[in-house]
């Protein structure tokens, strides 16, 4: 589809998931396994707060996909995602979990302005992550946008800008 002909067409409801990876550096030199969530934990009124394990919070809030993203995974990475142990480094207490979820609840809107267009774009913001793993210098930063009613060069635009970033 070219670009002129695509110009007329509007997207009912635009969706992305932005994932971005991100490599920790050292809190302290000479550690060779290092915890920086907590780091965020002793911030004193800090906007990231710890998502609960869902398979381990009230039954009757159990759903299905919860137990469909579990059983997709093969064994060794359901033991990594869900229970104790990753690489090098055994967890502090039986049960820790080899991933944490940290969650901000305070950005709501996203607004973002392209050359070609004059008004900005203002996205809603369904949810900002920050995953840290146990034993890996790296966290991941994923957040999901979605808006309604915008074009289609403005849904492309959006699409590349954020995959090269």
């Amino acid at each position: 589809m070219s670009s002129s002909t695509s110009d007329g067409l509007i997207v009912r409801h635009f969706r992305q998931i932005i994932v971005w990876p991100l490599q920790l550096m050292p809190l302290r030199p000479g550690e060779q396994v290092q915890r920086h969530w907590k780091a965020l934990e002793e911030i004193v009124g800090s906007p990231w707060n710890e998502v609960v394990d869902e398979f381990c919070a009230d039954p009757a809030e159990f759903q299905e996909r919860h137990y469909k993203e579990f059983v997709t995974f093969l064994p060794y990475v359901q033991r990594f995602l869900y229970q104790a142990r990753a690489g090098q480094e055994t967890a502090a207490f039986h049960g820790e979990a080899s991933l944490r979820v940290f969650r901000r609840h305070d950005v709501a809107q996203a607004r973002v302005r392209f050359a070609e267009t004059d008004d900005p774009i203002i996205f809603d913001i369904a949810h900002v992550d920050l995953y840290f793993f146990l034993d890996a210098d790296i966290a991941i930063l994923a957040f999901e946008m979605y808006t309604n009613e915008i074009p289609v060069r403005d849904a492309r635009n959006t699409t590349y800008t954020f995959v090269r970033a």
